[in-house]
This record gives C-alpha cells, sequence and structure tokens, in this order.
C-alpha cells in the first residue's frame, strides 16, 4: 500500500470553500494511486477560542454560540443530504459535551490540565467531522477519527503530552491500515491523542504537524505533505525582505533550528520520527499545490557550503544577572533558572563567561520586568547576586544553513555580524545555526545584508 499522510492546518481551514479545497487536493493524491490520511487541524481561531472559554473567570455562553453557527454554517457549505444530517447530529452531539463540561468548571471554579484537554480537543473534532461530510460529498469514501481512535497513544503530560511509541506503533498499523484497504480517506485529528487509560490528551500547540509525522513514520508511508498558505518555508520573512524566495531543499538539521521561528511554525518535535527514515516531508500552498515547495530530507552532506535563511525574532530582552559574588559559588545558574521557573518565564537563550561574573540570559521582553524583580527580590536580598540589568527591546538575527559547519561561512557571517552592536552570540543544534542579539534597527540591516551577500549571493 503506497501511503501519503496530508496535514491541513488552521490558517488554511475557515470557510466552505476551505474544505471543498482540501477535497479537491485529496481527490488528486488519491488520482495518483496512493491511499490517504489525512491530518486536519482546528479552524483558524477555534483553539484559541476554546482556550478563552476555558478560563473560569470568562463568560462563554456567547462565545460558544458563535462558535457552533461557525461549523454549521460551513458544514451548510460542504455538505449534501444526507451527509449533512449525519455530520450535523454529531457536532451538535459535540457542543452539548462542551456545553456542559464549561458549566461544569464554572460550578467546580477550576479547571485541571487534563480537563483543559479535553475542552481543547473539540476543535479537531470539529474539523475532522466537516472534512469527512465534505468528502462523502464529493464521492469520496472516507472516515474520521481522533487521534486516540487512530492508535496515538501517550503518557499523562496533559497539554504538552509525550507520544508512547511502540505502543502507538502497535495500535496505528492496527487501525488505520483496515480502513485504507476498504478504499476509504482515514481522517485523523491532529493535536489529540490519549493516555494508556483513555483519557484525551494533547501534543502542545502545533501538535497536528507532530501528528502527522508520527502517523507517517508508523504507517512507513511514502511521503508526507504540510499544506499550508505559503509556498514551502522561504529564506526570510517577505514583510521585511521582499526579495525572499522559496528554499528548494531543507536538511532534517535546518529544519529542526527553523521549526519556531520561520513562516511555517512547527512543533519542535515534528521531524524527531522522521530522522533517519526514508520518508520525505513537503511543505506546500493549498492555493498552489503544483507550484514551489520546500523538500525536508536527510542530513547535512559533508562539505555542504548553502545558508538557507535568516530569520528574526522580535521582542526579546536580555537579562544580566551581576556580581562578583557569584565567582566560584556552586548552583548560582541553577537558582537564576528555578526563579524563572516560579515566574513562568520561558529562557531562549542562555551564557556565562570564565569569569562566573555575569549570568546573561535572553527573555520575552514582556517578561524581563517582573523577572528581573523576582531575581532580585530571592538572590540579591542572599548576596548571591549584586545587581540585575535589563536591556530591552532587542532582536535576534537567526541565520540557518549546513554551510555554517564551514569555518569560512561562519567567518563570513561573523564578519558582516561585526559591523554591529551585538549584545550575545550563539551556535544552535549540530552548529547549523548561528543567532545575534541586537537592537530593532541593527537586526534589519543585519538580516538584510546576511539574506543579500550570503543567502542570495553566497
Amino acid at each position: 500500500m503506497r501511503i501519503v499522510v496530508e496535514k491541513f492546518g488552521g490558517s488554511i481551514l475557515q470557510y466552505s470553500e476551505d474544505y471543498r479545497r482540501v477535497a479537491k487536493v485529496i481527490s488528486e493524491t488519491l488520482s495518483e494511486g496512493y491511499s490517504v490520511v489525512a491530518v486536519v487541524s482546528a479552524m483558524k481561531g477555534v483553539t484559541d477560542s476554546l482556550i478563552r472559554m476555558s478560563r473560569v473567570e470568562n463568560c462563554f455562553e456567547e462565545e460558544l454560540k458563535s462558535l457552533a453557527e461557525k461549523h454549521r454554517s460551513v458544514l451548510a457549505g460542504v455538505a449534501k443530504s444526507p451527509y449533512f444530517e449525519r455530520a450535523y447530529i454529531e457536532i451538535s452531539r459535540l457542543l452539548d459535551k462542551l456545553s456542559k463540561t464549561l458549566w461544569a468548571i464554572r460550578v467546580i471554579g477550576e479547571v485541571t490540565p487534563r480537563v483543559r484537554d479535553y475542552i481543547l480537543s473539540f476543535g479537531e473534532q470539529f474539523s475532522a467531522i466537516i472534512l469527512w461530510a465534505t468528502l462523502l460529498s464529493e464521492g469520496i469514501s472516507a472516515e474520521w477519527f481522533t487521534g486516540g481512535k487512530a492508535g496515538i497513544v501517550t503518557d499523562n503530560s496533559f497539554g504538552e503530552a509525550h507520544p508512547i511509541y511502540d505502543e502507538s506503533r502497535k495500535r496505528v498499523r492496527n487501525v488505520i491500515p483496515k480502513t485504507l484497504s476498504e478504499g476509504k480517506v482515514a481522517i485523523v485529528t491532529g493535536f489529540i491523542a490519549e493516555s494508556i487509560e483513555g483519557h484525551v490528551t494533547t501534543l502542545g500547540r502545533g501538535g497536528s504537524d507532530y501528528s502527522a509525522t508520527l502517523l507517517a513514520s508508523f504507517l512507513d508511508a511514502e511521503e508526507v505533505r504540510f499544506y499550508t498558505d505559503v509556498e514551502g518555508i522561504l529564506t526570510a520573512n517577505p514583510k521585511i525582505i521582499p526579495e525572499a524566495k522559496t528554499i528548494e531543499k531543507l536538511s532534517f538539521e535546518e529544519i529542526i533550528e527553523l521549526s519556531y521561528i520561520g513562516a511555517k511554525k512547527f512543533h519542535p518535535r515534528t521531524f524527531e520520527s522522521l530522522k533517519g527514515r526514508s520518508i520525505p516531508a513537503k511543505i506546500l500552498s493549498i492555493y498552489s499545490p503544483h507550484g514551489k515547495c520546500t523538500i525536508v530530507h536527510g542530513k547535512c552532506g559533508s562539505g555542504e557550503r548553502e545558508v538557507k535563511a535568516v530569520m528574526t525574532i522580535n521582542g526579546l530582552a536580555l537579562v544580566n544577572v551581576k556580581g562578583t559574588t557569584m565567582v566560584g559559588r556552586i548552583g548560582t545558574a541553577a537558582e537564576v533558572m528555578h526563579v524563572a521557573k516560579e515566574t513562568s518565564v520561558n529562557i531562549s537563550a542562555i551564557s556565562q563567561p570564565v569569569s562566573e561574573t555575569v549570568i546573561s540570559v535572553i527573555v520575552k521582553a514582556s517578561d524581563a520586568d517582573v523577572f528581573s524583580k523576582r531575581l532580585t527580590e530571592k538572590l540579591k536580598s542572599k548576596k548571591i547576586i549584586e545587581n540585575v540589568e535589563v536591556v530591552k527591546p532587542l532582536t535576534a538575527v537567526v541565520t540557518v544553513g549546513c554551510g555554517l559547519r564551514e569555518p569560512e561561512v561562519s567567518e563570513k557571517i561573523l564578519k558582516i555580524a561585526s559591523k554591529y552592536p551585538l549584545y550575545m552570540v550563539s551556535k544552535g543544534l549540530d552548529s547549523v545555526s548561528i543567532t545575534f542579539l541586537t537592537n530593532p534597527d541593527s537586526a534589519y540591516l543585519l538580516a538584510r545584508e546576511v539574506h543579500d551577500k550570503v543567502i542570495l549571493h553566497g
């Protein structure tokens, strides 16, 4: 059986014509002789809506009503009788469950991570039902599954669950091939899985991409295709660098570095299950599926000299924890990390000179002041540190490419960067990225210069 896994993101699922467009893509893939597993996200904006409704302090009635009307309207635009009636009943049943759950957490006055995962799972289920009705209305036989019913099982880390690979592989191979062998498209909700005990779990934001690659790996698919609203991964953000172009090929090392900063933001573990496998991934535009695309496959080759992309991350700050009192003291960095954890602050990068006189961490600019205040309260009062300095706003300029492993290529990048004020320089996984932290104006100029002199004309 020749299997292709096709993943359709929320950014391209909003109106009835979007689902018809997806059905057309699936139909073309079937005509090529493939069996199709279609992984779907929730409609655009739906997961954010569910997050808002899951907050105990928020009223939910009007937003839930709007959500129901939106899905029923889209369904009416794609489904013919009797498939409309069948899908309408199914969506209404799920809406009733969702409403009762939202009422229950108001009565109890709290929402647990397990219940939040259950609430967030409804978006993908609504979307899968609509695609199912669309395909049936177009004469394409199909069956839909939640990720858990498809066989993906995880631990109980609700909100960011981790798949249990061997058990998931066994279960998926017991479920999906049977549906495909019957000539049906298997529609699977992305993002959603279930624990061994049968509780709904989610794989974290962007988890639908991860679901797709897991299924491709478990089913030994020939290919996994990500359909989005752009033609693959671009060499830069076209909003700031209009000359940006589609990258034709990326290694797994490169795509992992680009996962959180490119035009297409993947779940950070998306490509783990494909590494070392002969399963290529394609990133395509749903609006021009036969146009430009990016192929992800293989490792960095020996002697590669190409730099593939330069991206920027705005809204950052540098928090410098200073003091000669830190010199030779064991555990200071760990205590800084502990304060970050207590304050729910994510640390993007950290550095420390061998003199041990300063620990520099990069955080979101919006978190910097509260983090700095907390560090002062917890560590300065104990004379562990002397003072905390905050520098903001800052921007990270990230260059990505296997060519950065070659000394002459990385030296060229560093020479360009040396003309600008730099607050931190760091290398990424397997030395396929270099990040520069600078002020926003310099970041724009640095990114443009690297893009022009190295990526386009290197």
